[in-house]
């Protein structure tokens, strides 16, 4: 990939690929106009220059639909890095022997499938119950909590399937207990890439499961609102850290490493968070691990007053948008684990069929396997979708992600 100075980039640039940070890790997506606050944060974070295979499109638009170059599949050209990696490829296999690979990805997917519905219906009863138990005032105990976060470590580790299934299913109910579970599980992702012993492992998960326990305190009428918060009710929303810490200490007894978490996983790395407005190195090493997978979980799925995002959109947003919210090791850590398409997330290909990611290329995170749930000409595939390796079949690309076609 080319180098351009982040010192010659202007407000409204637009590149015909997509543009990295660094060889794994995109910044903006193709045909996306750069904006003044994506030049600033590049300079704040101490960039000096972008990656792209790309061009810079002089008139600054996407190709129109119209054009007689619109309909036209691009053509194979091996010499770009962005399509095709002779030597990570073994030329020896035919696309069907590629495809085959891919659809046994799959259906290890789906045969690990009812073990993760079965726990994972259990430990949202289990959260849900104990939850209640503290907004009622009764007896509460730590004991379930960590037994989930062992499962959940132990799922996570054996499993390269985990994101396919979390991006699948959710289980309908109130949208605090999917979202303590999501989190726990993107948490727990990203203290295993970090190569956490198994006790700050089981520490991390743990106090991920009881972040938002404060949360049981907070009146239904404003917890549960449908519309967007008035501004008094928001800072009664805020007050959910102060009251879980102050439950973690009294109710359930645990040690400080845990209560910490739920103080402080809504402060930001710039100090724009709350309740203590603390930044950079003044936050907790788990909070600031806590408060990635938090705030990724929470995108993507639906709240009561707004509709959830697509992993890609929630992704860009978080390296973008909110990069300075963030500890950019971490960020960059996240989006390495999930690649920028996550599996499970669904992708329209260059040839308008919608597909399901199944599993990663790491070399090319933007080329990844995929199974097609619908063609090109509307067909839905919901039990028997076909399979590419699209690191093999240059002649399509993902165009964008999408939401499911089912």
């Amino acid at each position: 990939m080319k180098k351009i100075k982040v010192s010659e980039l202007r407000v409204g640039i637009k590149f015909s690929k997509p543009v990295y940070l660094d060889q794994d890790n995109v910044f903006i997506n193709e045909f996306t106009p750069l904006t003044e606050a994506d030049i600033s944060r590049l300079k704040k974070f101490g960039f000096t220059e972008i990656l792209t295979n790309g061009e810079i499109l002089d008139d600054f638009s996407k190709p129109s639909e119209s054009s007689s170059e619109a309909n036209v599949k691009p053509s194979v050209k091996l010499a770009d890095s962005d399509d095709f990696i002779l030597e990570k490829l073994d030329l020896s296999k035919s696309f069907e022997e590629e495809a085959e690979e891919v659809r046994r990805d799959y259906l290890n997917i789906k045969n690990a499938e009812y073990t993760f519905i079965q726990f994972y219906r259990d430990s949202f009863q289990t959260i849900k119950s104990n939850f209640r138990k503290v907004a009622e005032k009764k007896n509460v105990e730590f004991t379930p909590f960590r037994e989930i976060a062992e499962n959940i470590i132990n799922l996570v580790k054996n499993s390269g399937n985990i994101s396919y299934h979390l991006l699948q299913y959710e289980v309908e109910g109130y949208y605090l207990y999917n979202h303590v579970l999501y989190s726990a599980f993107y948490a727990t992702m990203i203290g295993q890439a970090l190569e956490l012993n198994r006790s700050k492992l089981l520490d991390l998960t743990s106090a991920s499961l009881l972040a938002d326990i404060g949360m049981t305190k907070i009146p239904p009428d404003i917890s549960e609102k449908k519309e967007k918060l008035i501004e008094d009710e928001a800072k009664i929303i805020k007050q959910h850290p102060i009251i879980g810490y102050h439950i973690l200490n009294n109710v359930f007894k645990v040690k400080k490493s845990l209560t910490i978490l739920a103080l402080q996983h809504h402060e930001n790395f710039d100090g724009s968070g709350y309740p203590q407005r603390l930044k950079g190195a003044d936050i907790d090493d788990m909070a600031r691990i806590y408060a990635i997978a938090d705030h990724f979980a929470a995108l993507i799925h639906d709240r009561p007053w707004r509709e959830k995002k697509m992993p890609y959109v929630a992704l860009r947003s978080m390296l973008s948008a909110n990069m300075n919210k963030f500890d950019l090791r971490l960020i960059k850590l996240f989006i390495n684990i999930l690649s920028m398409y996550p599996v499970g997330s669904y992708v329209e290909l260059s040839d308008n069929s919608i597909a399901a990611v199944v599993s990663t290329n790491d070399s090319k995170p933007l080329r990844p396997n995929v199974a097609v749930f619908k063609t090109p000409e509307g067909k839905l595939l919901k039990e028997n979708p076909f399979f590419i390796n699209l690191m093999k079949n240059t002649d399509l690309s993902i165009i964008r992600a999408v939401g499911s076609p089912f």
